[in-house]
């Protein structure tokens, strides 16, 4: 569930009250099964919105970096010297009354994302923090041994 408000009046912050809105597909993953999300600042709009709705689950963990923000769609008017004007005609919110405007901060912050070797003009490796650490969470989430992903791609 999510909360929503709309635009009432020309007035910068005069927006309704905020409404509860529920989305479908809640049971058809059982909250036995963990879900982890991997997050960027190319994560922005209709991405930062999902990753919002699915950090409320409690079986969905986020990894990475905070995502770009951006959500609420815009109202635009073509002005008569032809400008354009726009603004937000609703807000989302979190459970928790945040804004999903702003950036979603992930749980496990990953400060260094991918890295490519290049060797002779050829790919030779490729270290992805992000899902190396994702691998790692799950895997102690299923109780299962550790494995070192970082000595797979070498």
């Amino acid at each position: 569930m999510f909360y929503q408000s709309y635009k009432q009046s020309p007035s910068k912050d005069d927006f309704s009250e905020k409404k509860p809105f529920k989305y479908k597909g809640n049971g058809y993953i059982p909250d036995s099964i963990p879900l982890i999300l991997l997050t960027n600042p190319n994560t922005y709009s209709a991405g930062n919105f999902f990753a919002y709705i699915m950090n409320e689950f409690p079986n969905c963990i986020s990894v990475g970096l905070p995502t770009g923000g951006g959500d609420e769609p815009i109202q635009i008017h073509l002005l008569p010297n032809g400008w354009t004007f726009s603004y937000p005609y609703f807000r989302n919110y979190s459970l928790q009354g945040v804004r999903f405007e702003n950036h979603l901060v992930p749980d496990y912050m990953v400060q260094k994302e991918g890295s490519l070797l290049i060797i002779g003009g050829k790919y030779s490796s490729y270290h992805d923090e992000q899902f190396i650490r994702a691998l790692c969470l799950l895997n102690s989430i299923n109780e299962y041994p550790y494995i070192d992903y970082t000595k797979i791609w070498e």
